[in-house]
């Protein structure tokens, strides 16, 4: 029948669809890694400023040491110190340079820019910065609503969804065909012959025109396979199939849940990070100070205030990194969600 003889063409649509979902997750997958890349050159960027920070400090920590030492109320070896100080800090924000670009070419990369078929040289300088206070696309005060909303929106949104039911669907076909194979077959066959009889060419090609000789056949045809077992073999293989095609979607959609729990764990966990390291920069920024006083007034040395600058400056990176840990977070969530393209305004 119809639908037996259409197996083919089915299979094959629902292979384009799950083509296009793939695809589709191809651009999911593609959008949020070049995200979290320029969130990597915003991090290096704003490192840079950390580091710009602590040689400022630095330089300012050897003209205080300067200052004493003229006076009389530093030795030397103080000022030596502080210059040694300054010498880390300018290598330090080398290296955070050298990270800048790093993470610009990554960047580049993944946004495939080229100059007349070369790598681009342009300088990606970022607009955005991590704003942990902004609007969330999770509610952690409310985790748990939270959490349900976000692995609903997954079950709905993520191309494997589609890719796994289309999957069910082409094994279902194939277990149809199979099935349709164990029948018997019967044909209608049927002929219809219409010639021309003569010795000469002519006269034989005017009888067929004239329906000189026609002839006409009609009947059934039947055949039966004794035993049949290798179209009893195919179905259930095709059977086996349906069972693995569903079971691979039961796999898929608790993955699914499982992706979003760990992004969303994470969002709680990176907020919680957060607040701690800005308590910690507050805190040490009020220990420099303390410290830097207690040098001007002889009862401390360069060599402390030095390690409770790099204390402060170990501080502020940790900060950094946590606010840009929590934006790829939600990055995580979203693409756990599969609604980072929506949310984008992205179209496919």
């Amino acid at each position: 029948g119809r639908d037996v003889n259409r197996v083919r063409i089915r299979a094959g649509e629902n292979l384009r669809k799950i083509s296009e979902a793939n695809a589709k997750l191809t651009i999911l997958n593609k959008t949020a890694d070049t995200i979290k890349a320029y969130w990597d050159v915003v991090a290096a960027t704003e490192g840079a400023r950390v580091y710009e920070e602590a040689l400022r400090n630095a330089e300012r920590l050897m003209k205080i040491s300067e200052t004493r030492r003229d006076i009389g109320t530093a030795a030397d070896i103080d000022v030596l110190q502080a210059k040694a100080g300054v010498a880390m800090r300018q290598s330090e924000l080398i290296q955070a340079y050298s990270r800048i670009s790093d993470a610009s070419d990554a960047l580049k990369l993944l946004l495939n820019l080229q100059d007349d078929g070369r790598f681009s040289k342009i300088t990606v300088l970022p607009i955005d910065r991590p704003n942990p206070d902004a609007t969330l696309v999770f509610n952690i005060d409310k985790f748990e609503e939270s959490l349900d909303v976000s692995v609903q929106r997954a079950l709905e949104l993520r191309p494997e969804n589609e890719m796994t039911d289309l999957e069910i669907a082409n094994a279902l076909l194939e277990q149809q065909k199979a099935r349709n194979d164990m029948l018997p077959q019967f044909d209608l066959v049927g002929s219809y012959a219409r010639g021309g009889r003569s010795s000469q060419y002519g006269r034989t090609l005017t009888g067929l025109l004239e329906g000189q000789d026609e002839a006409l056949s009609i009947g059934f045809q039947a055949s039966v396979a004794i035993g049949n077992r290798a179209a009893r073999g195919a179905h259930q293989r095709a059977r086996l199939n349906t069972r693995q095609a569903e079971e691979r979607r039961k796999q898929a959609r608790m993955a699914l849940m499982m992706q979003v729990h760990f992004a969303a764990r994470s969002v709680v966990a990176n907020q919680a990070l957060l607040e701690s390291t800005r308590q910690t920069v507050r805190l040490q920024e009020a220990n420099v100070n303390a410290e830097e006083r207690r040098l001007r007034i002889g009862i401390t040395t360069s060599y402390q205030v030095l390690r409770v600058q790099e204390d402060l400056t170990a501080a502020q990176a940790q900060e950094l990194q946590a606010r840009i840990a929590f934006e790829k977070a939600l990055v995580d969530l979203q693409t756990a969600e599969g609604s980072l393209l929506d949310n984008l305004g992205i179209t496919y």
